[in-house]
């Protein structure tokens, strides 16, 4: 199983509502781990944030541009955190840094930090 398809998976757990339309609206056009695909997933998670009244912030982040002699020698990761309605910022460790979750693409970083925010309001965090 691949990371998005586990992250897949843990929504269908957390949010069966979400997951039912981002698997209706896959499973009619595109394979999950292609651009399209990617592009549906993060529409639709983007999507149930707003119904729950949430924010998010999806941006991009490089680790060695310090190293960097150029633009293409840049590894560029996406970075995604959950803003809750009372301004609280929640950031999740992801192993990397303390601030967002981080992923190879948008869609895969937005994922993650909507089923940590998930995971965190079902245990009342």
């Amino acid at each position: 199983m691949t990371e998005i398809e586990e992250l897949l998976a843990k929504l269908k757990e957390l949010d069966p509502e979400t997951w039912s339309r981002v698997d209706k609206v896959l499973g009619l056009v595109v394979y999950q781990r292609s651009p399209l695909g990617h592009y549906i997933i993060q529409g639709v998670i983007q999507e149930a944030i707003a119904a729950r009244g949430w924010g998010f912030y999806v941006s991009t982040e490089c680790d060695n541009w310090w190293d960097a002699e150029s633009i293409s020698d840049m590894e560029i990761t996406f970075a995604a955190s959950i803003l809750l309605p009372d301004d609280e910022m929640y950031d999740f460790w992801d192993g990397l840094q303390l601030e967002w979750c981080r992923a190879d693409a948008p869609a895969e970083a937005l994922l993650r930090a909507y089923i940590l925010a998930l995971e965190a309001e079902k245990h009342g965090q």
